[in-house]
């Protein structure tokens, strides 16, 4: 089998204002870290997906105003609508 989980930069990186998203990323990151080791030998594959910079509502609830305005940088990747991840 594979199990594919959808996370996030703020999985990696907390961002202020956005503690509790950013918490919840880390938990699906380091549950899906643990089922991949625990499950190594039995063939079950475990692969994180994060999709990259997306424009959504969350955006506005985060204090941190360096962050919001490197947002989509420094990689110069464009920042995906929701429509584009599908």
């Amino acid at each position: 089998g594979h199990i594919v989980n959808i996370t996030s930069d703020a999985g990696r990186k907390a961002f202020p204002g956005l503690g509790v998203y950013s918490g919840s990323k880390f938990f699906v990151e380091a549950v899906s870290q643990c089922l991949r080791s625990e499950t190594a030998s039995t063939g079950l594959r475990v692969t994180c997906i994060q999709p990259g910079n997306v424009e959504t509502p969350l955006l506005a609830t985060s204090t941190d105003q360096e962050a919001l305005q490197q947002y989509g940088e420094p990689t110069g990747a464009k920042v995906l609508e929701p429509a584009d991840i599908g």
